[in-house]
């Protein structure tokens, strides 16, 4: 299910199209500069209170596991052997999944963060590797058989045994796809072991309310004229913009907002009007990572693109508060690791667990699979995410006392959702302790522009 709460597909706008100006006010660029330079030297933002909700960081695998995960994608994401990090919150042990040969640089890697953790650090085998996985994946929801069977997503499994089906076809419909199955039967060109599960629909998931102003931070609740409702994620820096659209920075957000169109954004008011945040663009985006980059439109603005629209904060707390934190750099996703989650619809809640790394959807939209996105479950059994938390922040605490955070992903979807939820209640409102997320650094990646993730040090 996409998170959006669209009730017409927003249609797409003139760069220049006006909206009302800018909201200029209690926080100018100059502020926002000092604000992080406060943050540089005291971890602390002033003004900005602690969250009622944070993960246990009892439990939390040590930094050094977070920095293993890191280097690895660094220098071997995309190589065929390349497999995630997985910690156990129980025996406090890291397992590091790989296919195929070992590297003598992986095996370095993982006897530098055992002695520095202080934790065993195993090496598992893959038996397939998550890149051939990936591939038949995408194969199966591209199928005639993924639309006759109702198939919401396939999911390339971690460990690499297989592959894992969800389909929301009734119980007489799915019949016709056995729960043990083969991925060439279900229109893969190879073939992988397949375990068939019942799922709800997958859907997109479509505040901080009213009172925000320039520059934006993420997390923040925006309206599309046509009356859609999104949120935004993580500032970013345009290191090589595009001549047809030449822009120096901009804020992330879900690609399916809008309906996958261009257009300008503003924000809640309790006035007239939607204040101008951003203009949701195509030329920086990805349909497969669901994920796209707003800019400034000096016309609908009034500000030049010189000004610094968007900066490296996220808001942290309730769907109609929040606090500011700072982001300090990104993270790669470890197996068994918790992520928070802030969408302007929901607010902040913690303890989702990351249980996979390469799931493939079908939103219905302009592509049949977006992926892989990482997928969560909140193991306090609460529903999380919902719609309207579309192209929202996920992220970790950087300690128990700072206001700062490492960005993780872009809100992008939930599966098995109803109609109770936390934060923004509407009517037919659906959420879910089950959460699609765009991991952030393949979403930057996938995307023109040559984008790095705005932080406290390159702002």
């Amino acid at each position: 299910m996409v998170l959006g709460m669209m009730s017409a597909p927003a249609q797409a706008a003139n760069d220049e199209d006006p909206v009302d100006t800018l909201p200029v006010g209690p926080l100018a660029s100059d502020e926002a500069a000092a604000i992080i330079e406060e943050f540089n030297r005291t971890g602390l933002v002033e003004g900005s209170e602690a969250p009622t909700v944070r993960n246990d960081f009892r439990a939390e695998a040590p930094a050094e596991v977070f920095e293993l995960a890191d280097s690895l994608r660094e220098r071997f994401d995309g190589s065929e052997g390349y497999g995630p990090v997985q910690w156990d919150k129980k025996t406090r042990e890291v397992r590091l999944w790989w296919h195929g040969e070992v590297p003598t640089e992986v095996l370095d890697l993982a006897d530098a963060t055992s002695a520095a953790a202080g934790v065993p650090v195993t090496l598992s085998e893959m038996t397939y590797s998550a890149a051939e996985l990936g591939l038949a994946a995408q194969q199966i929801l591209e199928s005639q058989t993924a639309e006759d069977s109702e198939i919401q997503s396939v999911t390339a499994l971690f460990d690499g045994s297989g592959l894992e089906v969800a389909s929301s076809a009734p119980a007489a419909a799915r019949r016709a796809l056995p729960e043990t199955t083969t991925s060439d039967y279900l229109g893969a060109t190879e073939r992988f072991p397949v375990h068939v599960v019942e799922t709800g629909e997958v859907q997109p998931a479509n505040n901080r309310q009213s009172g925000q102003f320039a520059p934006y931070a993420g997390g923040a609740r925006i309206h599309s004229p046509s009356g859609g409702g999104c949120t935004t994620a993580f500032g970013v820096m345009i290191t090589n913009p595009r001549p047809d659209r030449d822009k120096p920075r901009g804020m992330l957000t879900a690609h399916h907002c809008g309906n996958y169109a261009g257009g300008n954004w503003g924000i809640p008011s309790s006035g007239s009007g939607s204040p101008f945040y951003g203009y949701k663009t195509t030329e920086y985006a990805s349909l497969h990572r669901d994920a796209a980059v707003m800019v400034n439109s000096p016309g609908a603005s009034g500000a030049p693109d010189t000004y610094p629209l968007y900066y490296p904060m996220m808001y942290v707390g309730a769907w109609n508060a929040g606090s500011r934190y700072i982001v300090v750099n990104g993270q790669t996703p470890v197996v068994g690791a918790d992520w928070c989650g802030s969408g302007s619809y929901s607010g902040t809640f913690c303890y989702n667990e990351i249980t996979q790394t390469n799931v493939y959807v079908d939103y219905g939209g302009p592509t049949s699979n977006v992926g892989p996105l990482v997928e969560t479950v909140n193991y306090q059994n609460i529903n999380a995410f919902g719609q309207g938390d579309s192209g929202g922040p996920t992220f970790r605490y950087v300690s128990a006392t700072s206001n700062g955070v490492f960005a993780t992903g872009i809100i992008s979807g939930i599966r098995n959702a109803g109609t109770t939820c936390e934060g923004y209640q509407y009517s037919g409102r659906k959420c879910s302790r089950t959460a699609l997320i765009s991991p952030i650094y393949p979403a930057m990646a996938n995307m023109d522009g040559g984008l790095t993730l705005m932080t406290n040090a390159n702002y």
